[in-house]
């Protein structure tokens, strides 16, 4: 044998690839930095959130069209914050990501230490189930 490890079921290039976020996932990040930093900079927000400017600005222009985030001016600083119903809407969205997909679950070693985290368990559809069908 070669020492490699013939075992392995994925490539790796697939465990790396990187997906693009929809608009859903970037507002609801954008949400979550304002909300963590309360006022937060654009420009911060923008390496924060890693996105252009091109696309913080049209995210931020949209969240703010719906009253989501409000801009504040202070001499030549400009920062963003939430609304109330930014955090209203975030709270809902969080509680829908719960929802929809669960936690994982750690394993706890003898010492407290966390030695791994199991994927949440997705029931799957049987193949008779025809509900998963009609969708």
């Amino acid at each position: 044998m070669n020492g490699l490890n013939t075992q392995c079921v994925t490539p790796p290039n697939v465990l790396f690839a990187k997906q693009r976020r929809s608009r859903l996932d970037i507002c609801f990040e954008l949400l979550e930095v304002v909300w963590a930093k309360e006022e937060i900079k654009p420009t911060q927000l923008m390496y924060k959130a890693n996105l252009s400017w091109r696309m913080l600005s049209e995210t931020l222009s949209y969240l703010s069209e719906r009253d989501l985030v409000n801009f504040h001016a202070s001499g030549n600083r400009r920062t963003v914050a939430l609304t109330e119903k930014g955090k209203a809407c975030l709270q809902r969205l969080h509680e829908a990501r719960s929802a929809l997909i669960p936690e994982p679950e750690a394993v706890v070693g003898e010492f407290g230490q966390v030695e791994r985290v199991l994927p949440p368990a997705v029931p799957l559809p049987l193949d008779g189930d025809s509900s998963m069908r009609a969708m």
